[in-house]
C-alpha cells in the first residue's frame, strides 16, 4: 500500500469516528430529562433502600427523604447484614421519625445475590402502589418523590429509571467516571430504551421506580435473583414482557457520589465489567471496540507522525484530539457538571476502564467469582444470554 493510500485510509477512519462521536453527542444533548413537576394524581409511594456497609454514606440520603415536600408513605431501609454501623446511622438520622423503618435482612438464600434479596424483602413489606428503589448513597431533592411519580404517570411507565448527577470530586473520579458513563449511554441510547418498538433495555439501580402491580406480576427481583446487574436485567425482563420502560437524566432531582477513592472505583467497575459486556451483547462489543480505537488513535497517530515526520498524521492526530475533546466536554458538562476541559481526558479514562474490565474478565476466568462488600459474587448466566439488543 502506498503512503498516499495509507494517509487517505487513516483520514477516512478518523472522519468516520468523528461522525459517530458527533452523532452520539447530539443524541446525548437531546436526551429527555426529569425536572421538578407537580404530581398529577395522588398515589401511595414506598421508598426501598437496600443497604450493606453504608455507614459512611447513607446519612445524607435518609435526611433528604425526611425533607420531602410530599412525603412517601414509608421509607424501608433493609440492612443487608452490614458489618459496620449502618443501622445505628439510620436510627440516629431518623431520630424516631416513623416515616423511616429499619428492616433487618433475612439470611441470604444460596440462589440469590445480596442486593436483589434485600430489594425483594423490602418490596414484600412495602404498602405503596409505586415502589422507588434507591441506592443508599443517593441524595434526592426536596421535590423528588412527587416529581418522579408525576413523570412515571405522564409517560405511562411500568419501570422508570432516573440517572442522577454523578458527582466526581477527586482527579481519579473525574478521569474514570465520565468515561464509564459515556460508554454506558453510548451502548444504550435513551431514546431507544424508551421506545417500545426496540428491544434495547437499560436501567440503573441508583433509582428505579416501578408500578407495584407490574412488578409483582413479573416476579419482582426474584426474576433476576442471580444477576450481578439486577437493574439492567430487571429492565430487560420488563421490556421483554411487554411492560413500558422509560429512562432519562435527572440531575436536578437526585445526585450520587458513586466512588470516592481508587480502590472503590476499581472494585465497583470490575464487578460490573464482565456482566455488562454479556448484557449488552454485540452492541456492547461494537461500541467498546469503537471507543477503544477512539481513545488510542490520537496518541498513536501523533507518535507515528513524529517518528516518521509525517505532517499529515500529526495534523490528523491533533484534529481528532481537539474535536473529540470538544464533543466530550459537552457531555462532561451535562452529565457531571464539570468544566468541559475534563472532556480531554475521556480517552485516557476509557483506557483505564478497559484495563479494569480486562483484569475482571481474567480474574473471573481463573476464580469464577469476584469480591464485593465482603461477599464472593459468582459469575452466573443472565437473561441477556438470550437475544441480544439492537445493534
Amino acid at each position: 500500500m502506498s503512503d498516499e493510500a495509507l494517509r487517505w485510509g487513516v483520514a477516512a477512519l478518523v472522519g468516520a469516528l468523528l461522525v459517530l462521536r458527533l452523532r452520539d453527542t447530539w443524541r446525548m444533548l437531546r436526551e429527555p430529562r426529569f425536572a421538578e413537576l407537580a404530581r398529577s394524581a395522588p398515589v401511595s409511594v414506598s421508598v426501598i433502600i437496600p443497604a450493606r456497609d453504608e455507614a459512611r454514606r447513607i446519612g445524607p440520603g435518609i435526611a433528604a427523604l425526611l425533607r420531602q415536600r410530599v412525603a412517601p408513605l414509608e421509607v424501608l431501609v433493609v440492612d443487608d447484614h452490614s458489618r459496620d454501623a449502618t443501622a445505628q446511622v439510620v436510627r440516629t438520622v431518623a431520630n424516631g421519625d416513623p416515616l423511616v423503618q429499619l428492616v433487618t435482612g433475612q439470611p441470604l438464600p444460596g440462589d440469590w445475590l445480596g442486593k436483589s434479596w434485600a430489594c425483594q424483602q423490602g418490596a414484600q413489606l412495602a404498602r405503596g402502589e409505586w415502589l422507588i428503589f434507591l441506592d443508599a448513597d443517593v441524595v434526592v431533592a426536596p421535590g423528588f418523590c412527587d416529581s418522579i411519580i408525576a413523570h412515571a404517570q405522564s409517560r405511562r411507565a411500568d419501570l422508570l429509571s432516573a440517572l442522577p448527577l454523578v458527582e466526581a470530586h477527586t482527579a481519579i473520579e473525574r478521569l474514570v467516571l465520565p468515561a464509564f458513563t459515556l460508554l454506558l449511554t453510548t451502548i444504550y441510547p435513551f431514546a431507544w430504551v424508551s421506545d417500545p418498538r426496540r428491544n434495547t433495555a437499560f436501567a440503573i439501580g441508583q433509582c428505579l421506580v416501578v408500578r407495584r402491580s407490574t412488578y409483582e406480576r413479573l416476579g419482582g427481583h426474584a426474576a433476576v435473583r442471580q444477576s450481578i446487574l439486577e437493574d439492567m436485567e430487571l429492565a430487560s425482563h420488563f421490556k421483554q414482557s411487554g411492560a413500558r420502560v422509560v429512562v432519562a437524566g435527572a440531575a436536578d432531582l437526585l445526585r450520587v457520589r458513586m466512588y470516592d477513592s481508587w480502590p472503590s472505583i476499581a472494585e465497583g467497575l470490575r464487578k460490573h465489567a464482565r456482566a455488562g459486556l454479556r448484557h449488552g451483547g454485540r452492541r456492547a462489543a461494537f461500541v467498546g471496540v469503537r471507543l477503544l480505537i477512539e481513545a488510542m488513535l490520537p496518541g498513536t497517530l501523533l507518535a507515528v507522525g513524529l517518528a516518521y515526520q509525517v505532517d499529515a498524521l500529526i495534523g490528523l492526530a491533533l484534529g481528532s484530539f481537539v474535536a473529540g475533546s470538544i464533543a466530550n466536554g459537552l457531555i462532561v458538562r451535562q452529565r457531571h457538571r464539570l468544566h468541559p476541559a475534563w472532556g480531554a481526558l475521556i480517552g485516557p479514562g476509557l483506557l483505564v476502564y478497559f484495563a479494569l474490565a480486562g483484569s475482571a474478565v481474567v480474574h473471573l476466568a481463573r476464580h469464577g467469582s469476584i469480591a464485593w462488600r465482603g461477599r464472593q459474587v459468582r459469575s452466573a448466566p443472565d437473561a441477556s444470554d438470550a437475544p441480544p439488543g439492537d445493534v
